[in-house]
């Protein structure tokens, strides 16, 4: 775990990440998560408005659970990278 992570809460984080991009629908978002599990805990408790794309990075065939986590988000746009 990183020093960044062990200082503030993750779910903290991604709220207020949230807020951020919910309040500038003027601009594009695209969120790149190796945190699948993570993100599938919180999506229903998130404000996914059309500005916000989610993404899970899939390196090889190991993580590749990560795509079916991001499937069963609430996220408009999803995509792998």
């Amino acid at each position: 775990m990183n020093v960044y992570a062990k200082r503030y809460n993750w779910k903290l984080l991604y709220f207020d990440g949230f807020a951020v991009m919910t309040n500038t629908p003027q601009d594009t978002y695209q969120v790149l998560n190796k945190k699948a599990n993570r993100l599938f805990e919180l999506h229903e408790h998130l404000d996914w408005t059309e500005n916000i794309g989610m993404s899970v990075s899939v390196e090889d065939a190991s993580v590749i659970e990560r795509i079916d986590f991001l499937r069963q988000t609430n996220a408009k746009t999803k995509f792998l990278y």
